[in-house]
């Protein structure tokens, strides 16, 4: 499923049209996917921001197709989240889910060794921004930015987990 479908069936669900109702400052903030190494999609869960609240409504989408909402909090309660630099254009993503599977393919040298892919849609430096996080039986992690409307690689950067874990010595 493509993620314009994936946008599609939830802004046509009830759910989302109750919502969108009673908020109608939100907007389409973010989206997140969780991947599977067979490439098959375990989770899909797409966010809105909701402005006079300052939190998050995500709708998550499970391999059954169950619809689920969640209100969440933001991290930083202090952040100033703008519609004007922070929503999300579907119009702004050319670039889905198969052609990030390329990508993928072609960075990761031994699929084998491939086991999850967490994938996020989200805008930054005013960009609508693909960021892959491709976990490796190894322990290994790569990390892909790709421009959703062009599908230019913007960043690499692979490191092994014990890189992102620090220890205390105290």
């Amino acid at each position: 499923m493509s993620f314009k479908q994936l946008l599609k069936e939830i802004e046509s669900s009830k759910e989302y049209k109750q919502f969108n109702k009673q908020y109608p400052d939100s907007f389409l903030s973010s989206a997140f996917f969780i991947v599977n190494k067979n490439f098959e999609i375990e989770m899909r869960q797409v966010d809105f921001f909701i402005t006079s609240e300052n939190k998050i409504m995500s709708f998550i989408l499970d391999q059954t197709d169950c619809l689920q909402q969640k209100l969440g909090e933001l991290y930083n309660k202090d952040a100033k989240i703008t519609k004007k630099e922070n929503e999300i254009d579907p119009k702004e993503v050319s670039i889905e889910f198969k052609e990030l599977q390329k990508s993928i393919k072609e960075k990761i040298k031994y699929l084998d060794d491939l086991n999850k892919v967490i994938v996020v849609l989200h805008k930054k430096d005013k960009k609508t921004i693909w960021s892959l996080t491709c976990m490796l039986t190894s322990l290994k992690i790569t990390s892909l930015s790709i421009d959703a409307k062009s599908g230019k690689l913007l960043e690499e950067k692979s490191a092994n987990i014990s890189d992102y874990i620090k220890v205390d010595k105290g």
